[in-house]
């Protein structure tokens, strides 16, 4: 996949063209994707952080 996508704007720039995510199903999908795996990322950390308060 070529582009240079960069996330809070729903733009993404494809070879010198704009093309809007929102209107691009496959981007969508993939940008859902994302903020899930961040999710679960985050309950991990926090996870980790409270499990090393718990031990010190």
């Amino acid at each position: 996949m070529k582009g240079d996508c960069r996330g809070t704007r729903s733009l993404c720039v494809d070879q010198g063209k704009l093309v809007h995510t929102k209107k691009n199903p496959l981007f969508k999908r993939l940008k859902e994707n994302w903020q899930s795996i961040n999710k679960t990322n985050f309950q991990i950390k926090r996870w980790l952080f409270l499990l090393y308060v718990e031990v010190n």
